[in-house]
């Protein structure tokens, strides 16, 4: 796009880049530009999340969650990767009402095993690293308004260490 004049005008990258370029004719002086930038979260990957459903992964990446959700929806992921591993979850995107529609980690492979994480809001959780080679996730909405973002969400396998302190 080229812009030329007084008028303020706003454009959005595809990409996670945009190279903006000036040119002068030498013509005469003027004050110039001021250019402002905003990254925007705009992943496709995740879906959304319309009605309950359950996924199984088993690959030592991926990626998991849900732009933007319905209400009274219960989405569960059971996460398992190769022996000898731990998972580690981190998060891209996290906008939820807070207080009522929830996010939890289990660090097991199903909801009996011991809570990790209980979020909701508008602030990105830390990362969350499993005691073992599975985690549970769920996520719950409930019957209000749901007009925010959702979930982004990724994991990977890491190597399972041990630390043995000396005697």
């Amino acid at each position: 796009a080229a812009f030329t004049g007084t008028n303020s005008h706003m454009v959005m990258s595809t990409t996670n880049n945009l190279f903006i370029e000036f040119h002068s004719n030498d013509s005469e002086s003027l004050s110039g530009f001021t250019a402002e930038y905003r990254a925007v979260y705009s992943n496709t990957e995740f879906g959304s999340c319309l009605s309950s459903d359950s996924s199984y992964y088993t690959d030592n990446s991926a990626s998991l969650g849900c732009t933007g959700y319905a209400s009274n929806v219960t989405m569960e992921w059971k996460i398992t990767v190769d022996p000898y591993h731990d998972i580690l979850l981190y998060f891209d995107l996290f906008e939820t009402e807070k207080d009522h529609d929830m996010f939890y980690v289990f660090d097991g492979p199903n909801t009996t095993a011991p809570l990790m994480l209980q979020h909701s809001g508008n602030l990105l959780p830390s990362a969350v690293r499993s005691s073992t080679s599975s985690l549970y996730v769920v996520f719950k909405s409930d019957k209000h308004n749901n007009n925010f973002s959702g979930i982004g969400a990724r994991y990977r396998a890491v190597s399972y260490t041990h630390l043995t302190l000396p005697t």
